[in-house]
């Protein structure tokens, strides 16, 4: 009796692309599987030595990494969670990590590598929550349990190569933390780019953010580094708005500073206000304040304070800068509690600054350098209401003074007069029977005398040449008799009055004096 008839055995692939019948010997790759035989029983594994495919995969995992090349198998290394729905490179993913969670201990190309070898985005990070604090976040955090000051906490690195194929980092951004103490915790952010020097090229801070610690104020440093940068701040017509110059040390607004000033140099066209200090505030004492400092710990008599220039360019070619005027302040006394200043406005004349008007504690002087100049004072009607003529040496009243007419000089209507100046007179009133005229009462004075107790006799004490005084008795019923006091001589005999007369005497020559009018 025959045996039963077997349909010849195929394999064939599941969609039908490859399919072989009848088949004699079956091959199975000897680096995926493994084939053992007991008898004539064959049995193939996909574990032993050779080789293994998936491994310890559950359901709802994803793994691969293993050791063996070309493998696919259960690993920790990537691992999917479903009910997470995120997935896990290097560990299994945090709960908290809303796709994917990686770690690594970095390498020469860090823990993750993204090569882009078009034009387009390499990375793009969306958040499609229309909350308003809702944004995408590229969070770096630096997990450690011992955080000192200065540790970084993550560096974003903008590399490229050179000319000779070395990859550099050109710029960075670099966050650090400045204290991690608990409550006062402050950090660092750095900008640095890769600029040249004398040595070669390194990476220098240009921007430092510091943040308040210990009470300190917040900073925002620029080249930190201290290395020879400028910093220019553009207007829209792409001109200088402000400029820093490193080297120079200054800072210009509106233009480069000028090598020759050592701070700030703020330049304009002038047609303009240029600098204004304005006070918003409603005190009655609310001013802008302009304050010129001189900060020294061994002031002494004649140091300057301060100076306001006013230059401009002569006609030379070319032109020179000149000071036409200057405001120049002092210390005239630096002793404490009797502290005196000196102010000057110097002018120049001549090519040279001159002093034309200066204040003093003790005095006010005008032309103090002794130029040809003239001082004249303007009414509403008359331009020369008083003048100096300084070539002349004579001063004029009411116009300008006429050569050769005297030092002092009245004008009226432009033409000089005598008498056309009027004088009051400085009267001095005497109720004493023997009343002393001191120094003072006898300058061009009238002594009124009024006593009635019995005849007066007044008395002259002393006397300058060139001092008068006229003596008139208004009392009716008692004379006056003039006398004179020690050491004086009268040249002539003096009268006695009766009410209503008078006599006027004069000092030709000191505490000489001489009757020169009587009059009843």
């Amino acid at each position: 009796m025959s045996g039963p008839v077997r349909p010849p055995l195929e394999v064939k692939e599941s969609d039908d692309s490859v399919e072989v019948r009848p088949t004699n010997v079956i091959s199975f790759d000897s680096s995926d599987f493994n084939i053992t035989k007991s008898g004539t029983t064959a049995t193939i594994t996909t574990g032993g030595t050779a080789g293994t495919i998936g491994g310890s995969i559950t359901e709802g995992q994803i793994a691969f990494g293993a050791a063996t090349a070309d493998s696919i198998e259960g690993s920790a290394n990537f691992t999917y969670n479903a009910s997470q729905v995120n997935v896990g490179i290097g560990r299994a993913p945090s709960a908290s990590v809303g796709r994917l969670d990686i770690e690594g201990t970095g390498g020469a190309y860090g823990v993750v590598r993204i090569t882009n070898s078009g034009t387009g985005r390499t990375l793009q990070l969306t958040c499609t929550d229309d909350e308003g604090n809702a944004a995408p976040d590229l969070y770096l955090l630096r997990s450690s349990a011992s955080p000192t000051a200065g540790d970084y906490l993550g560096d974003i690195l903008f590399a490229g190569q050179d000319d000779a194929g070395n990859t550099h980092n050109y710029a960075d951004i670099r966050g650090q933390i400045d204290t991690p103490d608990d409550g006062d915790e402050a950090g660092r952010l750095e900008i640095r780019v890769r600029s040249a020097d004398a040595t070669g090229t390194s990476l220098n801070s240009w921007i430092r953010l510091l943040g308040e610690k210990n009470g300190t104020q917040d900073i925002m440093r620029f080249n930190d580094d201290a290395i020879d940068i400028d910093f220019q701040y553009e207007d829209e017509d792409a001109g200088v708005l402000v400029y820093f110059d490193a080297s120079q040390k200054n800072v210009g607004i509106g233009a480069v500073p000028d090598s020759g000033v050592e701070r700030l140099h703020v330049q304009g066209t002038g047609l303009g206000t240029l600098v204004r200090l304005e006070s918003t505030d409603s005190d009655e004492q609310a001013a802008p304040l302009l304050e010129l400092y001189r900060n020294s710990d061994t002031p002494a008599p004649n140091d300057y304070i301060g100076e306001i220039l006013f230059m401009g360019n002569d006609d030379d070619d070319p032109p020179d800068a000149i000071e036409y005027t200057k405001i120049r302040v002092k210390i005239d006394d630096e002793t404490s509690a009797t502290e005196d200043g000196d102010f000057a406005i110097r002018v120049i004349r001549t090519g040279s600054l001159r002093t034309m008007f200066r204040i003093r504690s003790s005095e006010i002087i005008f032309n103090e350098d002794s130029q040809d100049c003239n001082f004249r004072v303007e009414s509403d009607d008359v331009g020369n209401m008083f003048k100096i003529d300084a070539n002349e040496n004579e001063c004029g009243i009411g116009g300008a003074p006429v050569a050769g007419e005297g030092t002092l000089q009245v004008i009226n209507d432009g033409v000089y007069t005598d008498g056309t100046a009027t004088f009051n007179t400085y009267i001095v009133t005497k109720t004493e029977v023997t009343p002393l005229l001191t120094g003072a009462e006898v300058k061009n004075t009238l002594v009124t005398m009024d006593y009635s107790g019995g005849a007066a006799t007044p008395t002259i004490s002393s006397g300058s040449a060139g001092e008068c005084v006229t003596i008139l008795n208004i009392n009716a019923t008692q004379t006056v008799t003039v006398t004179a006091g020690v050491g004086l001589t009268f040249a002539s005999t003096p009268a006695v009055l009766n009410q209503w007369e008078s006599e006027k005497w004069v000092c030709y020559k000191a505490n000489n004096w001489v009757r020169v009018a009587n009059e009843s």
